[in-house]
């Protein structure tokens, strides 16, 4: 293995050259520590037959998830180089075990912040056992293990809060209370599941004659900027969804000042990600209700379609993305229409959720 050396800077720190486990390209690794910032360094540089994990993980596996999206690429990157390859980099990859594992996992769950707090919750224990298993299940395809020793592993941490979830009722009243730039942001998270960066990258010629949206790409807020992806967040990101009748002409005439995105900033490009969470969160405020996030809606969707419609859950897997679209296909016609009819139930749901919450405040009145 190439072993790196660190330079000390002008601010105390030091510096090791090693390699962007992203895009392969040379990166500098900093650190308090000399030791710590060549390690780093080192472990990037490990070559294609170095048989340790780390070797495997920047030789062997990176090009496995070359054409995913960059988001999981980055959450690959920094659950690898923050706990796992510091842990376990540095060992013989067929020599790793599952008590061995299991034990770092119980040291993860007890690290602690400056202030006291826990530094990971148990949903972010359980996102780095998924990329540290992936990485043995590549090693396991390559032969060169006989078990994954990360499968058996249970996970432990600070349990994560509920998740919020507006009432039909809620929903109706930021549907109501929403602008230009905030509308199309809540019928396309809200009323149809999909991701912040897939609702802002969505085009009018996505949207067919027939009111079926075609998700086909997303906007990444990234430093300095934004881009437009066609690479979605899974596999199963790239979805057909119906609208309901009512919200394909609210869609289409949401005074958008582009021709070409359905959310429109106000010179007529897209709205950045980060500028329609504001938009929403203002629009939250108008309508009286807890502000929210617009994953928020998206789950907002989820529930209503499991909790209030007892909508199968296969067709909501499929509308958020979760899943595969149907058994013979994306755009089977008979699926479409069966997604169509829920699609249309929620849309009344929500419509009656106001009525009802109206006749009974007259009650009172």
């Amino acid at each position: 293995m190439i072993k790196a050396t660190a330079s000390q800077r002008k601010n105390g720190t030091f510096e090791a050259k090693g390699i962007c486990p992203i895009t392969g390209k040379r990166k500098s690794y900093y650190a308090k520590d000399r030791h710590e910032a060549e390690r780093k360094a080192t472990e990037s540089l490990s070559f294609k037959d170095d048989r340790t994990l780390a070797g495997f993980y920047f030789g062997a596996f990176l090009s496995t998830i070359e054409g995913r999206s960059r988001a999981w690429q980055e959450q690959v990157a920094y659950f690898m180089e923050t706990l796992v390859l510091p842990t376990f980099g540095h060992e013989k990859i067929d020599s790793i075990k599952r008590v061995p594992v299991q034990e770092a996992f119980i040291r993860w769950s007890k690290l602690k912040n400056k202030n006291g707090s826990l530094r990971f919750k148990e949903v972010t224990l359980r996102k780095a056992k998924i990329v540290f298993s992936r990485v043995m299940n590549v090693a396991l395809d390559d032969e060169l293990i006989q078990r994954n020793p990360v499968a058996r592993v249970s996970v432990f941490g600070e349990k994560s809060k509920p998740k919020i979830a507006l009432s039909a009722e809620e929903l109706f009243k930021l549907y109501n209370a929403c602008d230009s730039l905030s509308l199309p942001v809540v019928i396309l998270a809200g009323f149809c599941s999909l991701r912040i960066g897939e609702a802002t990258g969505v085009i009018r010629s996505a949207i067919d004659e027939f009111g079926v949206l075609e998700v086909r790409q997303q906007v990444l807020q990234q430093k300095g900027g934004c881009v437009i992806s066609q690479t979605l967040k899974t596999e199963h990101s790239h979805r057909f969804i119906p609208l309901p009748e009512e919200l394909f002409r609210v869609l289409l005439n949401c005074r958008q000042v582009s021709d070409i995105f359905i959310c429109s900033d106000t010179r007529g490009g897209f709205i950045t990600p980060n500028n329609a969470t504001r938009s929403l969160q203002a629009a939250c405020k108008r309508a009286g209700i807890r502000v929210i996030s617009p994953h928020a809606l998206r789950h907002t969707f989820i529930s209503l379609m499991e909790n209030e419609l007892s909508c199968p859950s296969s067709i909501v897997a499929e509308l958020s993305g979760k899943i595969k679209q149907g058994p013979i296909g994306n755009y089977s016609h008979a699926r479409i229409e069966k997604k169509r009819v829920w699609m249309e139930e929620l849309w009344k749901l929500v419509q009656e959720a106001e009525e009802k919450a109206e006749i009974e405040r007259s009650r009172f009145a």
